[in-house]
């Protein structure tokens, strides 16, 4: 499996892929560029004719994920 991504760890463990959301700091909130990595790798994951499972989960017991917006003007808001 790939180690190109920033905000994720995918890895393989026999039929199961682990994908692990890895932003602890910000408590797992998808911004663009995790959102293209989870769009990149389930395509990587669906190209495994191997793969049976999909197991996912956050790092270090933090939320598995949230969402972060940023208005034009700087403000930030989060939803869980």
């Amino acid at each position: 499996m790939s180690d190109a991504y920033q905000t994720i760890r995918l890895q393989r463990r026999g039929a199961v892929a682990l994908l692990t959301l890895a932003r602890p700091q910000l408590l797992n909130a998808i911004d663009k560029r995790m959102l293209g990595e989870l769009q990149l790798s389930l395509d990587e994951v669906e190209r495994d004719e191997e793969i049976r499972a999909l197991r996912d989960h956050g790092r270090r017991g933090e939320f598995l994920f949230r969402f972060r917006s940023q208005r034009a003007d700087g403000d930030a808001t989060e939803r869980r």
